[in-house]
């Protein structure tokens, strides 16, 4: 009992230090929850905040995994659910409130990175268990366990701390993978760790799962080659019978092992991959493995071994620590180590650089996806790859004759990026000089510890163990002090200004849900940290789900490309593949889509503001008068091969002009004239001015691009904002109060607008009332809609009825027309068309999330098959056992 205590503080202990660590540097640099910075940099804080506000309502029952009308225009979100909030430390965010949501992320963070302490430290000690037998192999496990944790990945993603969950699982993987190479079990332990993994998060289980087929390559050498000098394995075997066949059984249990743990994550894998085939994000790009080039110079990864060396789309930073970089080169330096091993060893290091730095393997790792930003997504291997190297060198260090060795390799590597430094002309002398200097000093102490340890092992333990405590405190400064430089970086400085948006937000959106129960969606015109002074542009497009109201959207890795496309016809521009730009109200397209409520620190006319409602976040509440319902009825077919997509505008006459059966232009060109041709060089604006008809009117402008040249555009006075560029609407809303407006454009950046293709539109006002009227007239006698199901009750339709539903299509939706399912047309192949019976019609729509059913059969599969490979397992040690006991016997 006491010898496992002892065990489990010994694995804890590195998330001690860890967290220690990590809680001092967020004290004394006023991190959440002590002050006001957080790790939320980036898409941890346009996109995981709002999640996790989300999945507080999930939990709650106020909200939907399996479908939500939040996402978008509505869709399931199991793919954002496993991509983003499958692991278990989400569930802790029950024990924050929602004003508190970048506390619970640096919260989950520290626990990660206390959790990947642990497992390194379990996976030193199970590699090397034979090894670890003195106080120095243990303070090195120790030390190395840290440097896994707080290395530059995981300071630098923590933005992303989904993919952290794959940090602190590949130790565990690897280490399975290495005792199945050794015949320690049979497989199951590793088909269980991919099996958790995968349901922890799919993305950086994936790459796990690549790099666990390199690694047991790696390891089958490392044992023959161990076998070619006799040298017995943790098992006490050299050469055994049957070793000419061993590698490929082996090989076969790692498949079988890898497969059943893909069969245990079925339950949500497959409906994960159900719901990406909605979008292009779950196609592959196999053609990129074509490209054979180079990403960058090799050299790049010495000289970013710094303190505070950032990865970006052509450098790598692997820094976790100068122990590690001494142990890599002392181990290639040493004598003691054989020319095969460095041979292997030699060419698993090239491997991993090269799986960044080579086109074909940076897809590879990359899941066969591009990567446009955060490129290093999985240098937590390469870097894994490096700490393993230094504990080959450092656990085997009783056999080193030449205790210098540490001071040397530190030499070495100090003058490697000083000179690389003062040769590429990056002077970063700073942090290169600071990491020379410790590389100096710990390479002194290194050698002094070796020395007393190993050469005069008669010294006084209080020596040996002094000189222990200075090593493990100057290892943990130097990593502290890069972790330091990095969350100077990788940070946000908004705590406070998101708690109160987060609060003031819920009490809006509340009040007028409160006053409103009907069915409607919601939009808004500025979001969270977006600048309406500026006009910067935004991606916090997930205050939907956050706020639990129904919306038109939505940024995620898993969108539907349907509704991207749609919302584009629309006049709302794609940005990238993930997104719309949502930030203005085109009022013709908000009326289709039955947006009822506009949150705008401006108005917009023909919009109505309510003064019911308190200003929040300085929003009013805009009321469309002109918003048609969820549902309707229509009297004419819609043919979407006339619906002009080239054009927003035009496109949304067409649509209603289908609805209606009839021509409508709701939508009428407006003359304009180019007063003024922007000259990028001599620093003149582009100006426009435009001329108003009489009558009730509200303007809009569209000016197509070919490139972005981040413009930024005055708009009659009344706003600017950036245009064409990376977050910028394409439509703009044109306020005017006299007969002419004028639109400014200035640019640093040349540009070639087509100046013939500019697009000015009036909305009649007038005829969209009109419209409105008519459309909203005809609306089921019951109807219903919430998450995953609708349904309605038409007592009297005619022959050629179609009931137009503002539902997205989707292949989850099972559609029935009085008990009989039936298929349905769309608009725009986005929103439903139900062709309708004469008389009587009850509809319904139940969303059925794609391969539940298979996925929950296929995972039972995958632990019978655990449960196989386990009893297999336990048979074959006891046929060992008895083997090894008529051994003895003899």
């Amino acid at each position: 009992m006491k010898k496992n205590l002892n065990k489990i503080l010994y694995y804890i202990f590195p998330a001690f230090l860890t967290g220690l660590v990590l809680a001092v540097l967020m004290y004394v640099k006023q991190y959440a929850p002590f002050g006001g910075k957080g790790l939320n940099w980036m898409d941890a804080d346009i996109q995981y905040l709002d999640f996790y506000a989300y999945f507080k309502d999930v939990l709650e029952g106020k909200n939907s995994i399996a479908y939500t009308f939040g996402k978008t225009l509505g869709g399931t979100n199991v793919a954002v659910f496993s991509y983003y909030l499958s692991s278990p430390f989400i569930l802790l965010a029950v024990l924050f409130k929602k004003t508190n949501l970048t506390a619970f992320l640096d919260f989950i963070v520290v626990l990660k990175l206390m959790l990947s302490a642990s497992t390194f430290c379990i996976f030193l000690t199970g590699r090397f268990r034979d090894k670890i037998q003195d106080g120095w192999k243990r303070t090195m496990v120790l030390i190395l366990s840290v440097s896994y944790a707080l290395c530059q990945y995981n300071i630098a993603q923590s933005s992303n701390v989904n993919w952290l969950d794959g940090v602190y699982l590949l130790p565990l993987m690897l280490l399975f993978v290495y005792q199945l190479v050794n015949r320690q079990h049979s497989g199951w332990k590793l088909a269980v760790t991919v099996g958790i993994a995968i349901l922890f998060n799919w993305y950086s289980a994936g790459m796990d799962c690549l790099f666990s087929l390199f690694w047991f390559f790696l390891e089958s050498a490392i044992k023959r080659e161990k076998s070619t000098r006799n040298i017995p394995d943790s098992c006490g075997r050299t050469k055994a019978s049957g070793t000419k066949y061993s590698g490929i059984k082996n090989f076969f249990y790692y498949i079988i092992s890898m497969l059943v743990g893909v069969m245990l994550s079925a339950v949500l894998f497959l409906p994960t991959t159900g719901a990406l085939q909605n979008g292009s994000r779950g196609s592959l790009d196999l053609g990129g493995l074509k490209e054979l080039g180079f990403r960058g110079s090799l050299v790049e990864v010495l000289q970013n071994y710094v303190y505070g060396g950032t990865s970006g789309s052509d450098r790598l930073a692997l820094f976790s620590g100068v122990i590690a970089a001494i142990g890599f080169l002392s181990f290639f330096v040493s004598k003691k180590t054989g020319r095969r091993e460095k041979r292997i060893i030699g060419v698993a290091s090239l491997f991993g650089i090269l799986m960044f730095y080579w086109n074909p393997l940076f897809l590879l790792f990359s899941l066969l996806k591009r990567a446009t930003s955060y490129w290093c997504r999985f240098s937590y291997l390469n870097i894994f790859l490096l700490l393993f190297v230094a504990a080959l060198y450092f656990l085997s260090a009783e056999k080193e004759k030449n205790f210098y060795l540490p001071f040397q390799s530190a030499g070495v590597f100090a003058a490697i990026i000083v000179v690389l430094d003062y040769t590429t002309g990056t002077n970063n002398w700073n942090h290169v000089n600071a990491t020379a200097g410790m590389a100096l000093v710990m390479g002194i102490l290194l050698s002094s510890s070796l020395f007393i340890w190993y050469q005069k092992p008669k010294k006084k333990r209080i020596v040996q163990f002094g000189l222990t405590a200075v090593l493990i405190c100057l290892c943990l400064l130097d990593l502290s002090y890069n972790a330091s430089l990095l969350m100077d970086v990788y940070h946000s400085e908004d705590v406070d200004t998101n708690a109160d948006y987060f609060y003031n937000q819920q009490i809006l959106v509340d009040a007028v849900k409160e006053a409103d129960s009907g069915y409607y969606r919601m939009s808004q015109t500025t979001n969270r940290n977006q600048s309406t002074e500026e006009g910067a542009g935004t991606a916090n497009y997930n205050e939907s789900l956050a706020y639990n109201y129904w919306s038109i959207s939505g940024y995620t890795s898993s969108p539907d490309d349907n509704q991207r496309v749609f919302l584009e016809h629309l006049g709302y521009r794609e940005n990238s593949e993930n997104y719309n730009i949502t930030n203005t109200s085109i009022l013709g397209a908000d009326s289709l889509l039955g947006v009822k409520y506009v949150f705008s620190p401006y108005p917009i006319k023909g919009l109505v503001e309510n003064t019911e409602f308190e200003v929040k976040n300085q929003k009013k509440v805009y009321q469309n008068p002109y918003a048609l319902p969820m549902a309707f009825l229509t009297h004419h077919p819609v043919d979407n091969r006339l619906l002009d997509n080239l054009n927003p505008f035009a496109f949304q006459n067409s649509v209603y002009s289908q609805l209606l059966g009839r021509k409508t232009e709701l939508y009428r060109p407006v003359q304009y004239e180019i007063i003024q041709q922007g000259d990028v060089a001599a620093g003149t604006p582009l100006v426009i001015q435009i001329s108003i008809p009489e009558g009730n009117y509200s303007l809009y402008g569209n000016l197509p691009w070919n490139s972005e040249i981040t413009a930024n555009m005055d708009v009659n006075g009344q706003y600017t904002t950036r245009y064409a560029c990376w977050g910028s609407e394409s439509v703009f809303y044109i306020p005017y109060s006299n007969s002419t407006a004028t639109i400014q454009l200035t640019s640093t950046t040349s540009y070639d607008f087509d100046y013939s293709h500019f697009q000015f539109y009036a909305l009649d006002l007038d005829q969209l009332a009109a419209i409105s009227k008519e459309l909203s007239s005809e609306t089921p006698d019951q109807f219903s809609m919430e998450n995953g199901a609708v349904s309605a009750e038409i007592a009297n339709a005619e022959k050629g009825d179609m009931l137009f539903l503002s539902v997205p299509a989707d292949s989850g939706w099972t559609i029935t027309n009085n008990g009989k399912e039936i298929q349905a047309d769309t608009l725009d192949n986005c929103l439903y068309l139900i062709p309708l019976q004469p008389g009587r019609n009850e509809i319904s729509l139940q969303y059925h999330v794609s391969y539940k059913n298979a996925g929950i059969l296929v995972t039972i599969a995958g632990i019978i098959g655990t449960v196989f490979l386990a009893a297999l397992g336990r048979r074959k040690t006891a046929g060992r056992r008895r083997k090894a006991s008529c051994h003895r016997t003899e």
